[in-house]
């Protein structure tokens, strides 16, 4: 059995900074993202595990967190 290639994140919401910078004021985020078909994404914010999102068909996967508290993530 062949892993699955890593999965990608390709945006998050909302962007409150300069759009690109990755830095964000928001505490709630909807990320988005690639995966092979059917996997499962695990989300961490470091060590701790937040959820985990199915890829749909065509390889995308969406995940809403939980109020974040500010810092890096």
């Amino acid at each position: 059995t062949k892993a699955p290639k890593a999965p990608s994140l390709t945006s998050f919401s909302n962007d409150t900074g300069k759009v690109g910078d990755r830095l964000t004021s928001d505490s709630t985020l909807d990320l988005a993202g690639k995966a092979e078909a059917g996997s499962t994404v695990d989300i961490y914010s470091g060590d701790a595990h937040l959820g985990s999102a199915v890829a749909s068909s065509n390889g995308v996967w969406t995940f809403s967190t939980v109020s974040l508290q500010d810092g890096l993530h």
